[in-house]
């Protein structure tokens, strides 16, 4: 028998290695666009968004003086407000609902056609 050269098996390790490294990247692009699925489509999984009233800043001007201002009563001066569609879960479904369609979808996969 003939031992491999050394030009054999660098490229065998390279070619191992190119196809290791395609596979973890499909699989991390899977990931995250499975991530994207999940998260709510308004907040974008951040959980709030910027308050409608004073749009983000926190604060809202007086219309009596220019230099004056208050804190916005809707956001709390934080002009964040918690997003209303994910309840702040930052979720597309809410968690139980995700577990309810996991499990049907997995009592579809062991059941067997009637025909077998």
């Amino acid at each position: 028998m003939i031992p491999p050269t050394v030009n054999e098996v660098a490229s065998a390790l390279a070619g191992g290695t190119v196809g290791v490294m395609g596979t973890l990247l499909v699989l991390e692009v899977v990931r995250q666009r499975i991530q994207e699925m999940r998260q709510c489509p308004y907040c974008r999984g951040l959980r709030r968004l910027p308050c409608g009233l004073c749009y983000g800043v926190g604060f809202i001007p007086d219309a009596s003086c220019v230099s004056s201002k208050s804190d916005c009563e809707n956001c709390g001066g934080q002009g964040l407000v918690i997003c209303c569609h994910c309840d702040g879960s930052g979720r597309y479904l809410p968690v139980e609902y995700e577990r309810a369609l996991f499990w049907q979808g997995e009592e579809e996969w062991n059941h067997t056609p009637p025909y077998l």
